[in-house]
């Protein structure tokens, strides 16, 4: 049974001030802690790195779960993709989000999980700059036949919407999109045209394809099948801002898997990190770059993969106790109904990048079948992501009602100081005093920040 199933947080008195007039976030107030990142679902070698990374460097195994995770499905890529049933197929593609405050090692932890990844990009770079110098010599030489290089990567760290398109172009077997800090990720959904790029993103998600117009013919891009996995931290004081904009109504927040564990107490690491244990699983992932793959014309025919026998029953009777009796439930808010959602088809991919880690860490051929053991594997995940979905909740809610509040307050403010004849830049001015800053006066009235600021030096 899932501990964190709604009926074992029986809903508080109406009257309680912590109802937050949701009965199951209030529920969520008294939940209980939240579950361990299920280590025991990789194979020995990972869980060997990830255990030795935590006691001898301080590093976090949550963390360091979704690194790898992240890492190993991003090299998978548009390679292979997963058939449900008839007509619905998945790719592993994850966005994944640790949770932790500044000092906990969020960046190590990734960093460490990655650092193969990062190691194999630079090699990619060191390739295409040489690749880059023999093309201009060539040209400088009269050879105009010679075919311009093409830019291949695997980790892109900074780029808007704009910019990732035509280098999902020129690697169409996708890449990982790694950010430190998530938020500069949702602040470039809205830098340029408002809910173009986050539109563009929900069918990278989706593989839809994407599209570039430009007046410039040279640089219009299409891509049929969009991959871009995506990894990162965020501030637990930021959480609601994942929320605003209606992220948390149209599925974009319902899209991210997040990992947000409790505090672990720091010891003094005195050991050092195996040097096999850290070249064994360097070489986990780059066996990975020599599975199969099949392109033609310069796009990647990804290879369908099924559910063996057992796994099929175990997925819908998973999809049937998990997903659809929640959904189901009259009590549940959107917010979660619409994560479940997701979750019926982040599971399926989860298996998929599972099942691929057994067969390369056993260095055996390419699966055929997802078998039940991946299955299996993947619902303890879903279940994790779930579990720490409900503690990010937890987090949200009292922090954006209170954040409610403090617009309503403001806004009764201004409408009293106006009614009683003062100036719409005096009322701005007092409210600075009062303590709102130019960026709650600017969202909840519609009042430009360099008008605010403008007024405030008159």
């Amino acid at each position: 049974m899932n501990p964190n199933n709604n009926k074992n947080h029986p809903n508080r008195n109406q009257n309680d001030p912590n109802n937050f007039d949701d009965p199951y976030a209030a529920s969520l107030i008294g939940a209980p802690s939240t579950l361990p990142f299920p280590l025991e679902v990789f194979p020995k070698l990972v869980q060997d790195y990830i255990h030795e990374c935590s006691t001898s460097l301080n590093l976090i195994p949550d963390f360091m779960g979704m690194g790898t995770l992240s890492a190993v499905a991003s090299l998978i890529g548009n390679s292979y993709r997963i058939q449900i049933k008839q007509g619905w197929t998945e790719r592993p593609l994850l966005w994944l989000a640790i949770v932790g405050y500044s000092g906990i090692r969020k960046t190590p932890s990734l960093s460490a999980a990655i650092s193969p990844l990062q190691k194999m990009d630079k090699g990619l770079y060191a390739q295409f700059c040489q690749a880059w110098q023999d093309y201009k010599q060539q040209i400088n030489d009269g050879d105009t036949s010679i075919t311009k290089p093409t830019p291949k990567q695997l980790l892109v760290t900074d780029a808007t919407i704009e910019a990732l398109i035509p280098i999902l172009k020129n690697n169409p077997n996708g890449l990982l999109y790694f950010k430190d800090e998530l938020m500069a990720w949702i602040n470039d959904l809205t830098r340029y045209n408002r809910g173009s790029a986050e539109q563009q993103w929900l069918s990278i998600y989706s593989s839809q394809a994407i599209r570039l117009n430009r007046k410039n013919e040279e640089d219009n891009y299409r891509v049929d099948h969009p991959f871009a996995n995506v990894l990162g931290g965020l501030q637990p004081d930021i959480l609601p801002s994942l929320f605003e904009n209606d992220r948390g109504i149209n599925g974009f927040t319902s899209r991210i898997a997040f990992a947000y564990p409790e505090p672990i107490q720091r010891k003094v690491a005195k050991g050092n990190m195996s040097r096999k244990t850290q070249a064994d699983y360097e070489l986990f992932l780059e066996r990975f770059t020599g599975i199969e793959k099949r392109e033609s014309n310069g796009q990647i025919e990804p290879i369908t993969l099924t559910f063996s026998q057992a796994a099929q029953e175990r997925f819908y009777e998973w999809d049937e106790t998990f997903i659809n009796q929640k959904i189901n439930d009259n009590t549940l808010p959107e917010s979660i109904k619409s994560a479940l959602s997701k979750m019926e088809a982040l599971m399926p991919r989860l298996a998929l990048v599972l099942q691929f880690m057994e067969n390369v860490s056993l260095s055996i051929r390419e699966p055929q079948t997802v078998s039940l053991e991946a299955t299996n594997n993947a619902i303890k995940l879903t279940d994790y992501f779930y579990n720490h979905l409900q503690k990010v909740l937890r987090k949200v809610t009292p922090m954006k009602l209170a954040a409610e509040q403090r617009e309503l307050l403001l806004l009764k403010s201004f409408c009293f100081d106006i009614l009683s004849g003062l100036s719409k830049e005096m009322v701005v001015q007092r409210l600075l005093e009062q303590g709102y800053s130019n960026s709650e006066i600017s969202r909840v009235l519609s009042i430009a920040k360099s008008t605010i600021t403008y007024w405030t030096k008159k």
